[in-house]
């Protein structure tokens, strides 16, 4: 009857050990369910961080609601998601504004992380007539 007991009292001490060690183990990738003929693709654990870019040009139109802003750049229209710093600046803008976006790229979606407009240079000091 003792080494029953024992016995008992040992595998419900593993089973609660093995459970807890269990209950803390990350769960698998899941993989992509795979199209007719497709062999399943597994996503990657991590992604490389997305790289900084930066372009200048013109204000095509503007959405301070949807935290939108569309740009006409190297004759290509880019239409960019700003953060929550960017998209302070998109009410102060008007289509036709020149401005440097510095942005990043992700899965093919532009999040624009800063808006500035480029300082206008001040005219030469003409002297003054006679």
């Amino acid at each position: 009857m003792r080494k029953a007991c024992a016995l008992i009292s040992v595998l419900l001490g593993v089973a609660l050990f093995a459970g807890s060690a269990l209950a803390q183990a990350k769960p698998a990738e899941k993989s992509k369910p795979a199209e007719k003929g497709q062999p399943a693709v597994q996503t990657a654990a991590k992604a490389e961080p997305a790289t900084r870019h930066q372009v200048t040009g013109q204000v095509v139109s503007t959405d301070a609601a949807k935290k939108m802003l569309v740009l006409k750049a190297k004759d290509k229209e880019m239409t960019f998601t700003a953060t929550e710093k960017a998209a302070l600046k998109l009410a102060d803008l008007k289509a036709g504004d020149k401005v440097v976006v510095r942005y990043t790229e992700e899965q093919g979606k532009l999040t624009a992380h800063s808006i500035t407009k480029p300082e206008a240079k001040p005219e030469a000091a003409q002297p003054p007539k006679k």
